[in-house]
């Protein structure tokens, strides 16, 4: 049972670095669906939704997907996707 929440902490503090919230902000100001975004990174709506709901990671490869999808610079994708300011 300790083992479990000690990784459940692990993936919450991983989750925590995504900002879900300018993710989905951008997202809107760039007017690209989610429909669209999944079909460009191969997966589905639904896996779409858990990665921005902080349920399952971003693998590198979507990362660069998403940002030439939504013309990121790095500085974006720092913030975005590691909490870097």
């Amino acid at each position: 049972m300790l083992i479990y929440a000690r990784e459940l902490n692990s993936r919450r503090k991983e989750a925590d670095i995504l900002n879900c919230e300018e993710l989905r902000a951008t997202i809107s100001r760039k007017r690209k669906t989610y429909r669209s975004l999944a079909k460009a990174l191969g997966i589905s709506e639904q896996a779409l939704y858990n990665k921005l709901n902080g349920e399952s990671d971003f693998k590198a490869s979507e990362i660069k997907v998403l940002r030439e999808e939504l013309s990121l610079t790095s500085e974006e994708i720092n913030y975005i996707f590691f909490g870097v300011a």
